[in-house]
């Protein structure tokens, strides 16, 4: 649980609060979970490649332990990466891209004016732990012209398809049913990725987004590199 930004050390060794509540019971084929919809992934996957990031850790609001913290409001989402009969999917990695504070992208290819953040890391990376559960520290993303707020996701895992698709904020629920890609999900796939954000007295604002991949051995697998 964190309290401050800068208490960078205990945001990378703890992952996963309360995760004793957050098991599931195992489902029988006739009740599988929903499998979370996928999104396009946008053109802006950040750059340099994944290999070539310095920083690919699951803090996104600075770029090492004693740079400046970034722009806009800290926030903390997380949350448990499952397949489809409600199985622990153990190897999973989770990555997370987004814009700044200002509403811009760390690519070469953003036209948008606004201002970079020097002090954001724009993309985070993090392995689920041995319960299936992740977390980032970041910040509300800005909103880029002509989408509603959002942040970008891919999960990958071992012998299962990469899943891409997209987290959406509750309290923005004007701005999302104006929002062309938010729109062609149905309202049940709307429910899966629309997320409330909450704070308890002295803590950041948390988020719980729960992810359901495909079975094993799907056409498209890809294995996780090293």
């Amino acid at each position: 649980m964190f309290y401050l930004p800068s208490d960078r050390r205990r945001f990378l060794r703890v992952t996963g609060v309360a995760s004793a509540l957050l098991m599931t019971p195992r489902r029988s084929e006739a009740d599988e979970l929903p499998l979370t919809p996928e999104q396009t992934s946008g053109p802006f996957y950040p750059i340099p490649p994944i290999v070539e990031q310095r920083y690919n850790d699951s803090d996104l609001t600075r770029l090492k332990e004693d740079s400046p913290v970034a722009e806009g409001e800290l926030l903390i989402v997380s949350g448990q990466v499952r397949d489809l009969s409600g199985e622990l999917v153990p190897d999973a990695v989770v990555e997370i891209w987004q814009t700044c504070h200002s509403g811009r992208y760390q690519h070469q290819d953003d036209r948008n004016t606004a201002p970079l953040d020097p002090n954001f890391q724009y993309w985070g990376r993090a392995k689920v732990d041995e319960k299936g559960m992740y977390e980032f520290l970041t910040i509300r993303p800005g909103k880029y012209p002509g989408r509603t707020l959002h942040i970008h996701y891919q999960i990958v895992a071992p012998d299962r398809k990469p899943l891409v698709t997209q987290l959406y904020f509750e309290d923005r629920g004007a701005l999302n049913a104006e929002d062309g890609i938010y729109k062609s999900l149905s309202r049940a796939e709307q429910s899966l990725v629309t997320i409330p954000f909450a704070a308890a007295t002295g803590e950041l604002p948390r988020g719980r987004f729960d992810i359901v991949m495909g079975p094993r051995g799907a056409k498209g697998t890809t294995p996780v590199q090293p």
